[in-house]
């Protein structure tokens, strides 16, 4: 197994007679060949043994070291994945490298854990990558890479590069991957990679001899945070067992120093527990407050026996560095001056138990803090409720169902299940929410008696549940895609309740009768892809989506219900992309269903060029007119809209170096109020540089300046995102 990755295709094997180092090999008797493993019956064949005297030109590579059909590049077990890759993002994505317990093989995988946000209507991205520092790897040989990779159901597009020597780069697209939710080998042909179109054109030739670079990137299916029906991209994926196969692969040249030197070393370790952590310091400057130094850390501690294991997480916030202590003349003593100190907090932000791999049809079980992230409009990304979840497969039946325990007898629960039916991949959706509070009475008086019980008395108070539908089918080999969302959520509020203390609720005073609203949801959209013209994309969507439509779960809960509720409408978007340049063009129309006399209409185009001497360049414009007048039931938040805005902002990233990387943003927004005849604009410069000093120490600086045209809209306070300058250093470990 450590010399031959078996396909279905004849291939030639080789394996050195140096590593039968215990066998004299002037005096062979036999040889033997067996099986092993617990993957049932097969068929192999075999055909001309030979042995053979190195080729020309091996002789030199052969005293480098030993060679193989199958050389693993990286199994991904350590338990800081920052300590190789490093993070590449765009745009206002971000990327999180994690170890996960969810694995094809061994103790760790890596888990990409993204956010693909942008207001560029072609997508957003984010990569990570392993970078040569002095000795490029020696590839040669190789005929294909191989990886396992488990997808989170996505429609994001996942991608797989090369760079060699000469800066050229080289690449393969599946947009299938991450549909799936199980353990999926991805196979790369490296005669399929085609040299990226961004890519400065040097020799045209994969120089396997001399990969300088290889990467791992996740791709926004399009869309932006402004898109109607398309919200920020969240989700999480596991890599495992990177590794390539072909003929005379020099095994030790092949496989990257930080990774071979790290599977020499071990990680701090107490017995079975494996720790590792992180430090971040912040310097921050705002008007609301001026200078502020923070500084936060934790440590992690990872531990497994068998299909177990278990994580917890131990994090020190301290004090700001001008809170640490203080002197104090009224303190003042004979003997000298008093200096009053603060403790820093200790917190236990993070403790779950896994149980991994039980049975073919059980993937994992989580008890503790649990991460839920089902859709926008069922169950959006929260982490730090506690409770139990699962997932697993059967067949090509992918389920996840959790439940989180609330104060008193409150709980929410919710499950989630994937298929493919007919060519169809189907995706369903529930969530139930029931919230009780406390009768707040020390005694009560009932049939001439008074009731002393101190039995803890609970009622209903309100109750939400959702379900939604979804199902996408492709057709004309991938070029066109159909898909529709059906989506129902009804909600029930029985009383009043004072949440004065947020986790002690007490029931006040029962509705007469009962709030009882419900609302649907119909999306259907059709995407055509490279059908007339290479990189030519063209989607529409319609959507209806009712007043009352307003899970409890839903993601930004304000802005959703302006954004994505109480609507009418459609939804074209055109996109163009042609060695680097981009361009697209976005119509949004649509009407309330509260009141068809509200509306918004919104045109959104952009041009840029990806590449340009490590530069990405682009500017896009949103022109939008919009009135609107409602009082949100559920948040208490009034809208009252009338309005011309247009939004045109420059986006510029320099790749300064392979460590790094420059931002540049400047916007303004034209503003008319008709109704007043107001009319001010707003600008603002915003400026980011990430540098990489290794792939575990990060060093930031980013700053945003904003002038208001009309002062009375300036935001004030948290979270000092108009005006400031931040720094940081992040370091893990």
């Amino acid at each position: 197994a450590d010399y031959v990755d078996l396909g279905t295709e004849w291939r030639k094997i080789k394996i050195p007679l140096k590593e039968f180092q215990e066998v004299d090999l002037t005096s062979l008797d036999n040889i033997n060949l067996g099986f092993s493993g617990e993957d049932g019956e097969g068929q192999i064949y075999l055909d001309d043994f030979q042995f053979e005297v190195p080729e020309v030109g091996e002789e030199e590579r052969a005293l480098t070291g030993k060679f193989s059909n199958k050389v693993l590049i990286d199994s991904f077990e350590r338990p800081n994945p920052t300590d190789v890759y490093l993070i590449y993002e765009g745009d206002d994505s971000s990327l999180k490298l994690n170890s996960s317990r969810i694995v094809k093989e061994g103790n760790y995988s890596m888990e990409l854990e993204y956010t693909l946000s942008t207001t560029r209507p072609w997508g957003s991205w984010v990569a990570a990558r392993w970078q040569s520092r002095e000795t490029t790897l020696d590839w040669q040989g190789a005929q294909d890479i191989k990886l396992w990779v488990k997808g989170d159901g996505s429609d994001n597009i996942f991608k797989f590069s090369l760079i060699d020597a000469d800066g050229e780069k080289w690449t393969i697209e599946n947009d299938q991957i991450l549909k799936s939710t199980v353990w999926e080998m991805v196979q790369i042909p490296i005669d399929q990679l085609e040299l990226d179109e961004k890519s400065a054109v040097k020799n045209e030739k994969i120089d396997l001899e001399q990969v300088r670079a290889y990467e791992m990137t996740i791709l926004g299916s399009g869309g932006s945070k402004n898109t109607s029906g398309v919200k920020t991209s969240v989700g999480k994926i596991q890599v495992d067992h990177l590794y390539v196969s072909g003929e005379q692969i020099s095994s030790v040249w092949a496989v990257p120093t930080q990774i071979s030197e790290k599977t020499k070393l071990e990680p701090f370790r107490i017995g079975n527990i494996e720790l590792n952590g992180q430090v971040f310091t912040e310097f921050l400057h705002a008007p609301e407050q001026r200078s502020t130094v923070n500084h936060f850390g934790k440590i992690i501690a990872n531990g497994k026996v068998k299909n177990f294991s278990a994580k917890i997480e131990w994090a020190a916030e301290t004090q700001e560095f001008g809170d640490a202590a203080r002197f104090n003349v009224a303190e003042s003593t004979a003997s000298g001056t008093t200096a009053t100190t603060q403790s820093s907090k200790i917190q236990e932000v993070n403790l779950q138990l896994f149980a991994n791999n039980l049975s073919p049809y059980l993937t994992q079980v989580t008890l503790g803090n649990i991460f839920v992230d089902y859709s926008p409009f069922t169950f959006s990304p929260v982490f730090g409720f506690k409770g139990i979840s699962a997932e697993g497969d059967v067949d090509t039946l992918n389920y996840h169902l959790f439940a989180i325990k609330h104060k008193y007898d409150s709980f929410t629960g919710g499950s989630r299940l994937k298929f493919f039916w007919k060519g169809f991949r189907v995706t369903g959706i529930g969530v139930y929410f029931s919230e009780t509070a406390k009768i707040n009475s020390a005694g009560s008086l009932g049939q001439g008696t008074i009731n002393t019980s101190s039995d803890l008395q609970l009622k209903e108070v309100q109750n939400d549940l959702v379900t939604t539908l979804q199902a996408e089918r492709p057709l004309w080999r991938e070029r066109v895609t159909l898909g529709g969302t059906l989506g129902y959520n009804r909600y029930n509020q029985l009383a009043t309740a004072d949440r004065s203390s947020p986790f002690d609720p007490v029931f006040g005073n029962a509705l007469q009768p009962p709030l009882d609203v419900n609302g649907k949801m119909f999306r259907g959209k059709i995407a055509l892809h490279d059908l007339y013209l290479p990189g030519f994309k063209t989607f529409y969507e319609y959507r209806s989506v009712d007043t009352e439509f307003k899970p409890r779960y839903r993601q930004s809960p304000i802005s959703f219900d302006d954004s994505d509720s109480d609507q009418r409408g459609h939804n074209i978007r055109i996109v163009e992309g042609w060695r680097g340049f981009l361009a697209s063009l976005e119509y949004d129309t649509m009407k309330r269903a509260s009141n068809d006399t509200y509306d918004r209409n919104r045109w959104n185009w952009g041009v840029g060029y990806y590449g340009f001497h490590k530069l990405d360049l682009a500017f896009n414009q949103e022109i939008r007119r919009e009135t609107y007048a409602f009082v949100s039931n559920r948040t208490g938040v009034s809208y009252s809209k009338n309005e011309r805005v247009t939004v045109s902002e420059i986006y510029v990233r320099a790749q300064l170096t392979p460590r790094m990387i420059f931002f540049f943003k400047p916007k303004r927004e034209d503003i008319e109020h008709p109704q007043t005849g107001l009319t001010f604009a707003n600008e603002s410069i915003y400026g980011k540089l990430e540098f990489f000093a290794t792939t575990n120490l990060k060093i930031q600086g980013e700053f945003r300046t904003t002038h208001f045209g009309v002062k009375d809209f300036e935001p004030k306070g948290f979270p000092y995102d108009d005006n400031f300058v931040r720094t940081n250093i992040e370091f893990n470990f």
